[in-house]
């Protein structure tokens, strides 16, 4: 969308997004879940982003639907013998495969959600905003 109305945009996998940090201007990341506390649920790699940001005083903006700002997430970690056979060894150190991690709201410069622009210490209001449009 934003390419689309001629704003200057570079997509990057999270994995490649580090060289790409040097010229950026902003860092727009997507969110699984937003925390209370303002912290985001992403796909692995998205802390890593955001801190590096930070050290370069690049702006994070947090990207998510309303409904996937929570108090509490289950978080989840697949263990590599649950997805892959590999042989086993005493020499083998374990192998854990996160698909998310947790950036700390320190790192994030500010949320976006339908509701609007939110700095991340807001998301506990919209959180009880949202619940009590729910029980009324």
């Amino acid at each position: 969308a934003l390419y689309a109305k001629r704003v200057r945009t570079t997509y990057v996998r999270l994995t490649a997004a580090a060289p790409e940090i040097e010229r950026a201007t902003l860092v727009v990341l997507g969110a699984d879940a937003v925390f209370s506390n303002g912290s985001i649920l992403a796909r692995s790699g998205a802390f890593a982003v955001a801190a590096l940001a930070q050290r370069r005083h690049v702006p994070v903006l947090v990207t998510c639907e309303a409904y996937k700002c929570h108090d509490r997430v289950r978080l989840d970690a697949a263990d590599a013998n649950e997805l892959f056979e590999f042989p086993s060894s005493d020499d083998t150190p374990p192998l854990t495969h996160l698909t998310y991690d947790v950036t700390p709201s320190s790192y994030v410069s500010a949320v976006a959600t339908e509701h609007g622009l939110l700095p991340p210490s807001a998301v506990a209001a919209l959180i009880r905003e949202l619940a009590e449009k729910e029980t009324a």
